[in-house]
């Protein structure tokens, strides 16, 4: 039983060159150079999910990453891996996968395989920005300072010497005709000396000329007096993105939550209670008692009058006892 995965686009179709068919008991998927499904995105963890095979069945499991890992629209938990159909579409980060279990040829060196994919995903973006990504080897000192050589074709063999059929021709009298071979290879460039005379130096140690060696970022090669860097866009470009943090992608809404959450809204606003008509002001009880009470013209006259009356009333009186 084998596995393969694909790497999908923003409409879901699988992108060219993006396959992979490993048949591990155990696959991991991340951003990371150990991962066997190599992801270069900064959503994407670096050990972020893995997919096991046992007892006949293919389950997918989050590896505790920073943004998740989803199957359909369901949420696949570190401590329980959820089972896969036989084709079925997994999310890592902002990264979809359609993962396709069957009896597929497995990769026969997955590890380049793997690098493959990922130095691709970095070119296209690349690509895009408008960049070139193609690795070229330059002559940094020696008789043949500023010499360089493109390396823009996967898998063809390139040579250096001083022989007028080679790629790159070098004038220094210890170089060999035939002297050192250059393929591409999966983003990789590999080395191997064609049995030179004075041999060829990596860093500090000796090519063979029965097995290839990558040439990493940073390493000198020495070929006689010459001394050779490679400028490598996407080396550079895919260890950058694999030293940076994880970046958080907010969850993407679920169109018909999206419905849900908008009709709830509506509801909301339909059910709002109509504004109160506001009920005429009562005047105030001080308002009230200023309206009706006397003023102190009003007293002095009914005090006045009062006083009278007494007075004329004990007048009436002592006129009647006489």
């Amino acid at each position: 039983m084998a596995v393969r995965f694909e790497v999908l686009d923003d409409s879901g179709e699988p992108r060219e060159d993006k396959c992979l068919v490993l048949d591990g008991t155990r696959i991991l998927i991340g951003r990371g150079p150990a991962c066997d499904v190599r992801l270069p995105e900064v959503s994407v963890s670096l050990r972020h999910a893995s997919v096991e095979v046992s007892g006949g069945r293919v389950q997918v499991r989050d590896e505790r990453s920073t943004n998740g890992t989803m199957l359909g629209r369901d949420r696949v938990r570190p401590v329980a891996p959820m089972t896969l159909d036989k084709t079925s579409v997994i999310r890592v980060g902002r990264v979809r996968l359609r993962v396709t279990i069957g009896t597929f040829a497995p990769e026969t060196e997955p590890s380049i395989s793997a690098r493959q994919i990922a130095y691709g995903l970095v070119a296209e973006a690349l690509e895009d920005r408008g960049l070139d990504a193609t690795p070229v080897m330059r002559c940094v000192a020696g008789e043949d300072e500023g010499a360089s050589l493109r390396l823009a074709e996967e898998g063809r063999a390139y040579r250096v010497g001083r022989e007028d059929h080679v790629d790159l021709v070098l004038t220094d009298n210890d170089v060999s005709r035939d002297h050192v071979q250059l393929t591409l290879r999966g983003g990789v460039v590999l080395l191997r000396d064609l049995n030179s005379k004075n041999g060829t130096l990596l860093g500090e140690v000796e090519l063979s000329s029965k097995r290839d060696v990558p040439w990493k970022l940073g390493a000198t090669l020495t070929i006689g007096h010459d001394e050779f860097l490679l400028d490598d866009p996407l080396g550079k470009a895919l260890a950058a993105i694999e030293a940076e943090p994880d970046a958080i992608v907010p969850d993407e809404p679920d169109p018909d939550d999206a419905g849900s959450e908008k009709h709830a809204d509506d509801e909301v606003i339909s059910s709002k209670p109509a504004p109160k008509r506001r009920a005429p002001e009562r005047a105030s009880s001080s308002m009230q008692s200023t309206d009706i009470a006397p003023t102190r013209a009003e007293l002095a006259i009914l005090v006045t009058s009062l006083v009278v009356l007494a007075l004329s009333a004990v007048g009436l009186v002592l006129v009647l006892r006489r």
